[in-house]
């Protein structure tokens, strides 16, 4: 597409620039200077290990060249397996570390894998500043060396660094492992990596001291200082914050390895149902249904208690037809409910001609009444 004078669209909006020789110089002087600043202030702080101390602990060397090229498969295959964010590209692999580093952090970091590797999403997390730190080509903009010593063979090893890391990326890494269990042992994981604190009084800052203090955790090669910072975009005294990217314990690390499951991460067990809707009261009329129930029963109540009371001889023909009672002569209206049992065949336990039967007493009026109510009573409560 061109424009109404021939040229291309856009071309004459373009300011005529035109530089003389001593500015391209300047120019290609200063990213020459820049590209120099760059490659020294990302650089390794160590190379190679020098020393073995009298705890069998590695001792690296100090260096502070630029990253070298790594060409040992068993070495990449160690890199790619626990630190991948290192391997990528096609093109050379340069680090700070050589075979013999890569081989004792794949060792230390077996260990940790042993409490931690039933959540990849929390192992990964934790690996990231490991690898970093060990093997990142850009060692020097986040760790600081800070103590050195000289072996009986005069070679001088690294014995204390400062690492410059975020606060978020502390979080991040303990909050992912803070549930992982041990089954094996019945405890959480951070029971036996937070030292004596234990996992109930863990936290971010007390975990990583612990992992980096040689004084209370034997498995420490040195003293590696976590220095915290709020801010990931602060520089402190020239060095700028560590801050690897953290997943939620929930979230798989990549389409080959799954999320963290329920026992170890709360945010993998499924949500809970919502709660059912409290049932609706009954009511008729704005007065509860129970209430309502209640008051029937009881006018249902009286009013067969006072049927019973006034019809007292018709209900008795009633029933005696019925064949469950039958009528007993005598001035009180006795009745007598069903038959004597076996009264024939045991003559030794029948009544006395001058006993009076407590079916014929005065008080078996009353309890035929309360039978009656009682029975009636019930048939109105299973209608209601």
């Amino acid at each position: 597409m061109r424009s109404t004078n021939g040229s291309k669209l856009g071309i004459d909006l373009l300011p005529n620039i035109v530089l003389s020789k001593g500015t391209v110089s300047k120019i290609f002087l200063l990213c020459l200077l820049s590209s120099q600043v760059i490659a020294k202030e990302y650089g390794c702080i160590w190379y190679g290990e020098c020393n073995t101390d009298q705890k069998s602990h590695k001792q690296n060397c100090p260096y502070t060249g630029p990253g070298k090229e790594m060409t040992n498969p068993a070495s990449l295959s160690i890199l790619r397996k626990w630190c991948p964010h290192l391997a990528e590209g096609n093109g050379s692999i340069n680090l700070c570390c050589d075979d013999a580093q890569l081989q004792t952090m794949d060792f230390n970091i077996k260990m940790a894998a042993n409490f931690l590797a039933r959540c990849p999403s929390c192992l990964t997390n934790l690996l990231a500043h490991i690898c970093d730190f060990t093997c990142a080509p850009d060692q020097s903009r986040f760790v600081n060396v800070t103590e050195t010593a000289v072996t009986a063979l005069g070679k001088t090893v690294i014995t204390g660094i400062d690492v410059y890391i975020s606060e978020s990326y502390m979080s991040g890494v303990f909050n992912s492992c803070i549930q992982v269990s041990v089954p094996s042992t019945g405890y959480l994981a951070l029971e036996l990596m937070c030292g004596h604190w234990g996992a109930s009084r863990c936290t971010p800052r007390k975990w990583f001291d612990y992992m980096g203090d040689p004084a209370s955790n034997t498995y420490v090669p040195f003293k590696v200082a976590y220095v915290s910072v709020p801010s990931t975009n602060a520089s402190i005294d020239g060095f700028q914050v560590l801050n690897p990217e953290i997943r939620a314990c929930n979230v798989p690390v990549n389409s080959l390895t799954p999320a963290c499951s329920c026992m170890d991460c709360e945010a993998s067990c499924p949500a809970d149902p919502p709660p059912h809707p409290p049932d609706r009261p009954c009511r008729l009329l704005g007065i509860d249904c129970y209430h309502i129930m209640m008051l029937s029963l009881f006018v249902f109540g009286s009013m067969a208690f006072l049927l019973v009371v006034n019809f007292e001889e018709k209900l008795m023909v009633l029933i005696s037809d019925s064949g469950l009672v039958h009528h007993v002569s005598g001035d009180d209206g006795k009745i007598v409910v069903g038959r004597r049992l076996a009264a024939k065949k045991h003559s030794s336990t029948s009544l006395d001609d001058d006993e009076t039967s407590p079916l014929q007493s005065k008080r078996s009026s009353m309890l035929f009444y309360i039978a009656v109510a009682c029975s009636v009573t019930s048939t109105c409560l299973i209608l209601l």
